[in-house]
């Protein structure tokens, strides 16, 4: 636990240097506030990320690289297609629709309700864009608000599921974490009766 506290407060000011160094015209327009938003959730997921790697299971962790994969993946692609709130961005349209398919494919084989939770929230995430389409008068930061405010929750619900796994894992039976899995994830092997 120790090491996901350090990796995050290590990834916020990390995050909040970078910014006040390479987009200070995006400070002077989002404010400190946006910067400060953005750095916060950069340390969460780290945290979150070096969290689930070191104690969760399998389901857990491809959550955590699917989520790390949108914090690297957003700012490659904004280098060639630029940011908008005022129209749908198709930017983080295509990368919905890919994070909810790589989401679902994790719920449907891992053995953990939080899973279907997180596609719930990353679904309402990719309806925002929907719902601007349908219409355009929606207020740009609304819209953003709309994308952005299901990533914290998705977060907790990461460090909730690596919680329950741990918690599980201490059980005799373990914790098993793909549906149809006969193995038990970071458990030792139960002791027959009598032995």
């Amino acid at each position: 636990m120790r090491a996901a506290i350090v990796s995050a407060v290590l990834a916020f000011l990390a995050a909040l240097g970078f910014f006040y160094l390479t987009v200070p015209g995006e400070i002077a327009k989002y404010g400190i506030f946006g910067a400060v938003r953005a750095s916060s959730y950069l340390g969460l997921l780290a945290g979150a990320a070096v969290y689930a790697w070191r104690r969760g299971g399998g389901p857990e962790r491809a959550v955590a690289i699917v989520l790390l994969a949108d914090v690297l993946l957003d700012p490659l692609l904004h280098l060639f297609l630029a940011k908008r709130f005022t129209t749908v961005d198709p930017t983080h349209l295509v990368l919905g629709i890919a994070y909810l398919i790589a989401f679902v494919s994790i719920a449907l084989k891992a053995n953990r309700l939080w899973t279907l939770w997180l596609c719930a929230f990353h679904g309402l995430s990719v309806l925002s864009h929907v719902t601007k389409a349908l219409d355009l008068g929606i207020h740009p930061v609304i819209y953003a608000v709309m994308q952005v405010i299901w990533s914290y929750v998705m977060l907790g619900l990461l460090i909730f599921g690596t919680r329950n796994h741990q918690r599980r894992s201490k059980t005799a039976l373990g914790d098993a974490s793909w549906s149809g899995s006969l193995l038990r994830s970071d458990a030792a092997p139960a002791k027959p009766p009598g032995g």
